[in-house]
């Protein structure tokens, strides 16, 4: 899987299938793109349209604390 593979952990991999499925809108931070050229090509195969969007280094170092179990 595209995301997981991307470091995204498997659950929350799943989730963003399952609402994509449902034809919801959905943001997700991806940890680790190498290429976003590829990664939007990826995703553009499976129908998906990514969007990048940047973020601050310290508001994706508070939500990767947050969102540990």
């Amino acid at each position: 899987m595209a995301l997981a593979r991307r470091h995204l952990p498997l659950g929350v991999a799943k989730d963003v299938v399952e609402r994509l499925f449902d034809k919801e809108e959905v943001t997700v931070d991806v940890p680790k793109v190498e290429d976003i050229q590829v990664f939007e090509r990826e995703m553009g195969e499976l129908g998906i349209q990514a969007i990048r969007r940047e973020t601050e280094p310290e508001s994706a170092k508070a939500l990767a604390v947050n969102s540990q179990p």
